[in-house]
C-alpha cells in the first residue's frame, strides 16, 4: 500500500480523498484485530475454567449456535473497549 498524505498535507480533493481511504484501510485492520482479541479472550473464558464454587455463570453473548462464556468476562472486555457492559452484549 502507498503511503498517502495527511488531509493537512494534501494539496487537492483527490488526494484528501485518498488520504480518507488510507485511514479506513488503517481502521477497518485495527477493528479486525480487535473483534480477532475478542473471539480470543472469550476462548479464555468458556464455561469449563469456571470456578465450580463461585458465583459466576455461564451466557450466550452472540446468540444460538455460539459457545458459551463466563458472564463476567463481558464486563471486562467491555471497560477495555471503553463501551458499556450492556453494548458489550450485544
Amino acid at each position: 500500500m502507498a503511503a498517502h498524505p495527511a488531509p493537512e498535507q494534501a494539496d487537492s480533493p483527490a488526494g484528501v480523498l485518498a488520504a480518507v481511504r488510507a485511514a479506513r484501510e488503517g481502521a477497518d485492520r485495527e477493528e479486525a484485530r480487535i473483534l480477532a482479541l475478542a473471539a480470543e479472550w472469550a476462548a479464555m473464558h468458556a464455561p469449563d475454567g469456571l470456578d465450580p464454587l463461585g458465583m459466576e455463570r455461564s451466557t450466550l453473548v452472540a446468540g444460538a449456535g455460539t459457545p458459551p462464556v463466563g458472564e463476567f468476562c463481558v464486563a471486562e472486555l467491555a471497560a477495555a473497549l471503553r463501551i458499556s457492559t450492556d453494548a458489550g452484549r450485544s
